[in-house]
């Protein structure tokens, strides 16, 4: 189980532009169906590990309220809307914050696209959109045109409509 909930945790790291392991966003169009499930299933195999773990080591039903309470405990809970925000989650419901949105997805694969463009990510195929001295403009028709560039990394990766569904 642990070593399944890692996968999915590296999975996530690398679909996720604000860690060191990421690669690229999620699938488009359908990412977002899949990193639901995977944060589905991420959170059954913690639920599940954490039962293993109680059984495995007696841990009587009064000390596992007392650790979960512990550990669910906000460091700074300002107001009722955290609290009812945090028993939702470890009820099973995911947080707004977990769900991923078709808009979110679209914004995550612009911003990878003007991280292609300006040489912070490499994609082979694409080296001739990257601009050499990472200096762009948003004018039309300008050969360093960052919202050009962007749109044809786009279509190079998703074809033509696709890329105006993401925008």
């Amino acid at each position: 189980m642990v070593v399944k909930a890692i996968e999915l945790a590296k999975i996530d790291s690398e679909e996720d532009e604000l860690t060191y392991d990421f690669v690229e966003p999620p699938a488009w169009p359908d990412g977002v169906e899949h990193v639901t499930t995977r944060h589905h299933d991420l959170a059954a195999l913690g639920k599940n590990i954490d039962e293993e773990v109680y059984r495995l080591y007696a841990i009587s039903p009064e000390d596992r309220k007392a650790i979960e309470d512990e550990l669910a405990a906000a460091p700074s809970s300002e107001d009722a809307a955290d609290e009812v925000e945090t028993q939702n989650t470890e009820d099973g419901i995911e947080s707004d914050e977990d769900v991923l949105t078709r808009e979110e997805l679209g914004q995550r694969w612009v911003s990878y696209a003007v991280g292609v463009v300006l040489g912070r990510f490499t994609r082979a195929g694409l080296e001739h959109l990257i601009d050499a001295d990472g200096l762009m403009v948003v004018h039309r028709d300008h050969p360093d045109d960052l919202a050009k560039r962007v749109i044809d990394i786009l279509v190079a990766i998703h074809s033509e409509p696709e890329a105006s569904r993401i925008i």
